[in-house]
């Protein structure tokens, strides 16, 4: 099986710099709701699976929140924006 690449994960990648700011905020909710709801008393790997999963699911609805209304902050758009003439791709002649 060949795989070039896999879609889900090649999204998070591109916008990872959004999981890293938001994944904190959501791992701290979910890991107080899961330890103090005694779902998984004695299984730790699974309680951290779902707080993994939960947060990850998570970080992926606020990707295209961040794009929509922070566009600046996630490098979508220019924060100062260059002239043609200062731009790094013209030559001087």
């Amino acid at each position: 099986m060949n795989l070039k690449y896999i879609p889900v994960i090649r999204w998070w990648g591109r916008y990872s710099i959004i999981i890293l700011i938001t994944h904190l905020v959501f791992i701290k909710h979910f890991a107080y709701i899961i330890h103090h709801s005694h779902l998984f008393p004695d299984q730790p790997w699974t309680a951290t699976l779902v707080v993994l999963t939960l947060t990850m699911l998570c970080c992926s609805a606020a990707i295209p929140i961040c794009l929509r209304f922070f566009p600046h902050v996630t490098a979508q758009k220019d924060l100062i924006p260059c002239t043609p003439a200062h731009s790094p791709t013209t030559s001087p002649q």
